[in-house]
């Protein structure tokens, strides 16, 4: 069985990219508390140049009908969809990872950004103008293993980030699972051998998707 890490919504999303067949177990190990803009910081939000967000977690808080309008910039083709589907209309992928959309950002004539991050987000955006970084959500960790997880047969496990990795490789001692990264920097904190880690080769949840299910023996 396949264990999804991912927050319920999220995790649920990329179980329709599976194939029908692969058995899977949603036990989220982060769920997410949004935010509300303060009044001071929505009109921040509306005064800059433009808007950032590194998650499509964030975009929930943002859909305000006086943003929507701002021009965005995501950091993956995925939140950037999102947003398109959220009502956004000038969204711009900056690029797969936030040292890449960075470098993109210095080369744009925008002269303030804000930037709706998580909780956790701990480096800031470092560009060549004023940058308003503000929370808009939370990703609360669980305190105990899922009683789902240790109650199923688990060999496999789909990580998506850093901290769910920590979290992952703290509470779930077995090295016989077959894990699945999103990342390299994801893969770096697992205590798996190397030969049961499969990182995706693109950060991004079609490509690992693709590859899970070509590991089960589907052509999906």
């Amino acid at each position: 069985m396949l264990w999804l890490t991912r927050p319920q919504a999220d995790s649920e999303r990329f179980a329709r990219l599976l194939h029908p067949d692969i058995p899977v177990l949603i036990a989220p190990l982060l769920t997410i508390q949004h935010i509300v803009l303060s009044d001071a910081a929505l009109q921040q939000a509306q005064d800059v140049d433009a808007l950032f967000v590194s998650s499509r977690q964030a975009l929930a808080v943002l859909t305000q009908s006086a943003l929507l309008n701002k021009p965005l910039y995501t950091v993956g083709k995925e939140t950037a969809a999102a947003a398109r589907a959220a009502g956004f209309q000038q969204v711009t992928c900056a690029g797969q990872d936030v040292a890449s959309a960075q470098a993109l950002l210095r080369t744009l004539p925008i002269t303030s950004l804000f930037y709706a991050a998580g909780r956790d987000i701990t480096t800031a955006l470092t560009l060549g103008c004023p940058v308003i970084q503000h929370t808009v959500y939370d990703a609360v960790a669980v305190t105990q293993l899922p009683r789902s997880v240790t109650e199923s047969n688990i060999t496999a496990v789909a990580l998506f980030s850093t901290r769910s990795a920590r979290m992952f490789t703290h509470f779930y001692k077995a090295l016989d699972l077959q894990v699945f990264s999103l990342s390299p920097a994801i893969a770096a904190v697992c205590t798996v051998p190397a030969d049961s880690c499969h990182i995706s080769p693109v950060p991004e949840s079609k490509t690992l998707a693709d590859m899970i299910n070509i590991w089960y023996g589907f052509d999906r």
